[in-house]
């Protein structure tokens, strides 16, 4: 890859106007996008998603490249880190809470089902007990070598070198 610039696409142009985003601002957050793709694909696979975060593989991490790979290709291109990066960055708390609800209301229904609380409660049971109940675990936004990450993500003590954009 290499470029200061990546090639701009018509989605990529009208996400760089809805957040006001600058020649500038693109070119270095391609670079870290770079930096990123270890690969050197042209796109994060769950792998370099993991590393860019460093953490262990999640459930909550899971749900958030899903919902970060917007065409369910099991990549996320730049177009769709620029997108969640600006995106979750803006969320508010009230829609950071809906996310992170609708990671367990699978059926859409608005409601947690039994079954979907048992999966809640397995997934919490199963946490590494040293992480549960510090409030530097849950973040609002993340942004963590340029890549951002929502909240419920747990990792020890790492909130020194973290910047909340």
């Amino acid at each position: 890859m290499g470029n200061s610039l990546p090639v701009m696409t018509q989605q990529l142009e009208q996400v760089c106007e809805k957040f006001g985003l600058s020649e500038g601002h693109l070119s270095k957050i391609y670079s870290k996008f770079q930096e990123l793709d270890k690969m050197n694909m042209g796109a994060l696979d769950l792998n370099d998603f993991y590393g860019a975060i460093g953490l262990k593989r999640n459930f909550f991490g899971d749900c958030v490249f899903r919902h970060v790979d917007v065409n369910d290709d099991e990549e996320i291109s730049f177009y769709e880190f620029v997108l969640a990066s600006c995106t979750y960055c803006l969320y508010t708390d009230a829609q950071l809470l809906k996310f992170c609800f609708s990671m367990f209301d699978k059926d859409g229904s608005g409601f947690l089902e039994e079954a979907e609380v048992r999966h809640l409660v397995s997934i919490l049971h199963s946490m590494d007990t040293n992480s549960r109940g510090s409030d530097s675990n849950i973040r609002k936004v993340w942004f963590r070598r340029g890549l951002c990450v929502v909240c419920l993500l747990y990792t020890s003590d790492a909130a020194d070198d973290l910047l909340c954009v």
